[in-house]
């Protein structure tokens, strides 16, 4: 569950037999967002165990991400290469916007029962949040909601920083349904700012 930690992946892969893994991809573009929101607010940047805060480094950053991003999911692709059939890609996209679909669809495909995990999403119930290791802002929640609406809640991502996310990136965007020029977001649309081509 941990794209810092792919060898784990591969570990369970090759020695614990049964096991199967879901490689969890996201829009590079949002994976740098995330990390651009957290550099303007100060909070800086974690690399090899050290926290930077230059902000004048910040496009360094975004940068470095991307590249993250593109090495991860080459070896994530590795690793589905060595083991055919037992890894399953799930795009974060559609588990955000459409989790009971989604949830329900790995329970098919892992032939495990997860309707009760499908009812509960539709319900719109919490979750609580027990075992990790690490992560992002929501490990020191107890209840985790899917909410498709909070990302589209937040300010556009700017320009320069969406470019340095495709620099390194681009070529791999395609496998995974990303497009280079994604479509305008609802928000300008129904603001009547969407350019139309």
């Amino acid at each position: 569950d941990s794209g810092k930690e792919l060898t784990r992946a591969l570990f369970l892969l090759r020695f614990v037999p049964g096991t199967r893994v879901i490689h969890l991809v996201r829009d590079p573009r949002g994976v740098v967002a995330s990390l651009h929101w957290r550099l303007a607010n100060g909070q800086g940047f974690r690399f090899l165990r050290r926290r930077y805060r230059a902000r004048r480094a910040a496009p360094l950053f975004v940068l470095l991400e991307a590249v993250n991003w593109m090495v991860g999911n080459l070896i994530a692709e590795a690793i589905a290469w060595s083991a055919p059939g037992r890894v399953l890609r799930v795009r974060y996209e559609e588990l955000r916007d459409r989790p009971v679909e989604t949830v329900t669809r790995l329970g098919n495909d892992l032939g495990l029962p997860l309707n009760d995990v499908a009812e509960r999403l539709s319900r719109s119930d919490g979750f609580a949040v027990g075992h990790n290791i690490g992560g992002n802002y929501i490990r020191h929640e107890h209840v985790v909601r899917f909410d498709p609406q909070k990302e589209r809640r937040q300010a556009a991502l700017p320009g320069w920083v969406a470019a340095l996310a495709l620099l390194p990136c681009w070529p791999l965007m395609p496998r995974y349904g990303y497009r280079l020029h994604p479509p305008p977001s609802r928000s300008r649309q129904e603001n009547g700012k969407a350019s139309t081509t």
